[in-house]
Protein backbone atom coordinates (compact mmCIF):
# COMPACT_ATOMS: atom_id res chain seq x y z
CA UNK A 1 0.00 0.00 0.00
CA UNK A 2 2.67 2.20 0.85
CA UNK A 3 4.29 1.81 -2.21
CA UNK A 4 1.34 2.73 -4.88
CA UNK A 5 0.77 6.23 -2.13
CA UNK A 6 4.05 6.83 -2.73
CA UNK A 7 4.03 6.28 -6.60
CA UNK A 8 0.38 8.25 -7.06
CA UNK A 9 1.90 11.33 -4.85
CA UNK A 10 5.44 11.42 -7.09
CA UNK A 11 3.43 10.78 -10.32
CA UNK A 12 1.35 13.44 -9.05
CA UNK A 13 3.92 16.02 -9.05
CA UNK A 14 5.38 14.99 -12.21
CA UNK A 15 7.70 12.10 -11.96
CA UNK A 16 7.29 8.74 -13.76
CA UNK A 17 7.59 5.74 -11.38
CA UNK A 18 8.76 2.37 -11.39
CA UNK A 19 7.66 -0.14 -8.72
CA UNK A 20 9.63 -3.69 -7.97
CA UNK A 21 8.18 -6.22 -5.98
CA UNK A 22 11.39 -7.38 -4.37
CA UNK A 23 14.95 -6.34 -3.88
CA UNK A 24 16.18 -8.91 -6.61
CA UNK A 25 13.17 -6.87 -9.50
CA UNK A 26 14.57 -3.27 -7.53
CA UNK A 27 18.21 -4.28 -8.81
CA UNK A 28 17.44 -4.98 -12.29
CA UNK A 29 15.15 -1.77 -12.90
CA UNK A 30 18.21 -0.03 -11.52
CA UNK A 31 20.51 -1.36 -13.64
CA UNK A 32 17.98 -1.34 -17.00
CA UNK A 33 17.18 2.71 -16.20
CA UNK A 34 20.09 3.96 -14.34
CA UNK A 35 18.13 5.97 -12.09
CA UNK A 36 19.31 9.27 -9.74
CA UNK A 37 16.98 8.33 -6.67
CA UNK A 38 15.81 4.79 -5.30
CA UNK A 39 13.93 4.64 -1.95
CA UNK A 40 13.86 0.98 -0.16
CA UNK A 41 12.66 -0.31 2.79
CA UNK A 42 14.80 -2.22 5.26
CA UNK A 43 12.31 -5.40 5.13
CA UNK A 44 11.93 -6.36 1.69
CA UNK A 45 10.20 -9.81 0.78
CA UNK A 46 13.97 -12.03 -0.48
CA UNK A 47 16.66 -9.81 -0.49
CA UNK A 48 16.73 -6.90 2.72
CA UNK A 49 16.95 -3.22 2.02
CA UNK A 50 20.53 -2.81 3.52
CA UNK A 51 21.69 -5.82 0.87
CA UNK A 52 20.39 -4.23 -1.77
CA UNK A 53 21.56 -0.56 -1.70
CA UNK A 54 25.18 -2.65 -0.64
CA UNK A 55 24.84 -3.75 -4.24
CA UNK A 56 23.18 -0.63 -5.71
CA UNK A 57 26.50 1.24 -4.13
CA UNK A 58 28.79 -1.10 -5.44
CA UNK A 59 28.18 0.19 -8.89
CA UNK A 60 29.69 2.95 -10.85
CA UNK A 61 27.43 5.87 -10.95
CA UNK A 62 24.97 4.54 -8.46
CA UNK A 63 21.73 6.72 -7.46
CA UNK A 64 21.55 8.16 -4.46
CA UNK A 65 19.58 6.07 -1.72
CA UNK A 66 17.22 7.03 0.64
CA UNK A 67 15.93 4.23 3.08
CA UNK A 68 12.79 4.14 4.44
CA UNK A 69 12.15 2.07 7.73
CA UNK A 70 10.26 2.10 11.11
CA UNK A 71 12.51 -0.12 12.47
CA UNK A 72 15.99 0.94 12.18
CA UNK A 73 18.47 0.90 15.28
CA UNK A 74 20.83 3.93 15.42
CA UNK A 75 23.73 1.69 14.50
CA UNK A 76 21.86 0.26 11.71
CA UNK A 77 21.25 4.29 10.73
CA UNK A 78 24.62 4.84 11.36
CA UNK A 79 26.18 1.69 9.35
CA UNK A 80 23.46 3.00 6.02
CA UNK A 81 24.86 5.89 6.34
CA UNK A 82 28.57 5.01 6.71
CA UNK A 83 27.82 2.76 3.61
CA UNK A 84 27.03 5.66 1.56
CA UNK A 85 23.10 6.08 1.94
CA UNK A 86 22.08 10.07 1.25
CA UNK A 87 19.54 9.32 4.15
CA UNK A 88 17.50 6.78 6.00
CA UNK A 89 13.92 7.83 7.45
CA UNK A 90 11.66 6.72 9.73
CA UNK A 91 8.28 5.69 8.94
CA UNK A 92 5.60 7.28 8.28
CA UNK A 93 7.67 10.01 6.77
CA UNK A 94 5.97 13.38 5.98
CA UNK A 95 5.05 13.98 2.10
CA UNK A 96 6.71 17.43 2.04
CA UNK A 97 9.86 15.88 2.94
CA UNK A 98 10.26 13.36 0.82
CA UNK A 99 8.78 16.00 -1.95
CA UNK A 100 11.65 17.68 -1.12
CA UNK A 101 14.02 15.11 -1.21
CA UNK A 102 13.23 13.82 -4.53
CA UNK A 103 12.98 17.38 -6.09
CA UNK A 104 16.63 17.84 -5.12
CA UNK A 105 17.89 14.67 -6.91
CA UNK A 106 15.33 14.45 -9.86
CA UNK A 107 13.80 16.44 -12.56
CA UNK A 108 10.03 15.69 -13.39
CA UNK A 109 9.22 13.34 -16.52
CA UNK A 110 10.56 12.23 -18.64
CA UNK A 111 12.95 11.29 -15.79
CA UNK A 112 11.13 8.97 -13.26
CA UNK A 113 10.92 7.16 -9.98
CA UNK A 114 11.06 3.13 -9.08
CA UNK A 115 9.33 1.79 -5.83
CA UNK A 116 9.99 -1.74 -5.01
CA UNK A 117 7.85 -3.58 -2.18
CA UNK A 118 7.78 -2.39 0.07
CA UNK A 119 9.38 1.11 -1.32
CA UNK A 120 12.79 0.63 -3.04
CA UNK A 121 11.80 3.93 -5.20
CA UNK A 122 13.95 5.59 -7.86
CA UNK A 123 14.28 8.15 -10.18
CA UNK A 124 15.66 7.66 -13.90
CA UNK A 125 15.85 8.68 -17.05
CA UNK A 126 13.41 6.93 -19.34
CA UNK A 127 11.52 5.39 -16.89
CA UNK A 128 8.08 3.76 -17.64
CA UNK A 129 5.64 2.71 -15.12
CA UNK A 130 5.17 -1.05 -13.94
CA UNK A 131 3.74 -2.29 -11.10
CA UNK A 132 0.69 -0.47 -10.90
CA UNK A 133 -2.68 -1.13 -9.75
CA UNK A 134 -4.90 -4.30 -11.95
Amino acid sequence: MLVLTLADILEDDGYRVLTAANGAAALELVRRYHPALVFLDLRMPGMGGEEVARRILAQPGAPAIVVLTAVATEEQRASLLRMGVAAVLTKPVPIPELLAIVRGVCRPAPTGALLAHPPPSVCGPTATTSGRRS
